[in-house]
């Protein structure tokens, strides 16, 4: 089972004191490390429902318009 080290655990911390913040926008307001600790919290997330037998579906869409 996959978990977050201690390091990832404080960098997910102050991710959400930060979404809790107004005027938060995750687009400009993380580094790459954050949201790659967030990325990893989800699927650790998944794993732990899918172990409790919760089917689950995450769709990822990219919502820029310039074509990247």
């Amino acid at each position: 089972m996959s978990t977050l080290t201690a390091e990832e655990q404080e960098i997910l911390d102050g991710l959400f004191v930060k979404a809790a913040r107004p005027g938060y926008n995750p687009e400009l307001d993380t580094n790459e490390d954050e949201r790659r600790v967030a990325a990893k919290y989800i699927v650790i997330c998944l794993q732990n429902l899918a172990r409790l037998g919760v089917k689950s579906q995450l769709v990822i869409t990219d919502r820029r318009t310039d074509g990247e």
